[in-house]
């Protein structure tokens, strides 16, 4: 990070380090132990050097860690409102179980993402 991150401070805005490429859905199972001290390990150093402030440190991963996304996923697509897909004013959805109102299928994903890591203990997670 002092050669690779720090030279470059301030003059190119560094928000975000990734690390991996949706780990947890690759064929390879050992990849996921690596990869939570891979992230720490990253974190402390950006630590020391003083710059972890702004900069994030995470892990891409895609919708297919989720079993289910959402409870209208399952249903035909052809009953998804295209308008409520592409962002355009739509009635939105509903979730039938949480009774939660969604205005895009977006929100519900980061949802669905966020109750999740929730279910497995990790209630202050950031999602972007």
């Amino acid at each position: 990070e002092s050669n690779n991150i720090k030279p470059y401070l301030p003059d190119t805005k560094i928000t975000g380090i990734q690390v991996g490429n949706e780990v947890y859905t690759d064929e390879n199972p050992t990849m996921f132990q690596y990869l939570a001290p891979v992230v720490i390990n990253i974190q402390n150093a950006l630590s020391q050097l003083g710059i972890s402030s702004n900069i994030q440190v995470s892990s891409p991963s895609s919708l297919a860690v989720l079993q289910e996304s959402y409870t209208h996923s399952a249903d035909n697509p052809n009953k998804i409102p295209l308008d409520y897909v592409l962002f355009n004013p739509s009635e939105g959805m509903v979730d039938p179980n949480k009774k939660l109102h969604y205005d895009n299928m977006l929100y519900a994903q980061v949802d669905a993402v966020a109750f999740a890591f929730a279910k497995l203990g990790f209630n202050d997670i950031g999602i972007k």
